[in-house]
């Protein structure tokens, strides 16, 4: 992929479900993507915090529409799993 001659590079920002999803799908094409996330972890909703001496998920405890991950993670030529 290219635009007027040179090699695409995208820049997202934002590290949460649908900035990664983002970079995920660009990456498969081939595109050289930068992620920047003004937080200390990427991952927004999903993500894990610390509790006492113990990590717990604090994101959603359902993904919903697994289907669309799973498309996303078989065009980077990766699973979900």
């Amino acid at each position: 992929m290219a635009f007027h001659g040179r090699a695409a590079r995208v820049v997202v920002v934002g590290g949460g479900v649908g900035g990664l999803a983002s970079a995920i799908d660009l990456a498969g094409l081939g595109v050289a993507v930068s992620l920047y996330e003004r937080g200390p972890e990427i991952g927004g909703k999903l993500r894990q915090l610390a509790v006492a001496d113990r990590v717990i998920d604090a994101g959603p405890t359902v993904l919903t529409m697994p289907w669309v991950f799973e498309g996303l993670f078989a065009d980077a030529g990766t699973s979900l799993r």
